[in-house]
């Protein structure tokens, strides 16, 4: 193989790749995309918890059982209650792979919810 072939293999694996990173970052349909300022909020709730006694009050902050991703509850957040825990989820497809296995994301004693709007 030439240098020549060897570079434009290099540069359409890397436009190939450059190409499919909208489609991961899309992977939830687009919901875990966040402007600027709503990362830097996120971020100043990190540590928010992933389980509640109930469901949580709209505006509260939580944290994906299932993908890590710290967001506010609103009135299309999804939920599932787990050995009388209420999980909070970024997505429905967040939910569907937790309530596959919820051993494999729901701590064995889950840590008690305090947390407020």
């Amino acid at each position: 193989m030439t240098n020549m072939m060897r570079m434009k293999s290099a540069l359409i694996a890397i436009l190939a790749g450059l190409m499919l990173a909208p489609v991961a970052a899309r992977a939830h349909g687009g919901e875990h995309e966040k402007s600027e300022a709503e990362e830097a909020e996120a971020k100043k709730h990190t540590g928010a918890p992933s389980s509640f006694d109930k469901q949580p009050a709209i505006g509260t902050w939580a944290t994906c059982a299932v993908s890590g991703e710290v967001f506010q509850v609103d009135d299309e957040t999804d939920f599932h209650v787990h050995e009388g825990r209420t999980y909070a989820f970024c997505c429905g497809g967040c939910r569907k792979k937790f309530k596959k296995n919820p051993a494999k994301y729901a701590p064995a004693t889950p840590a008690k919810s305090t947390a407020t709007p």
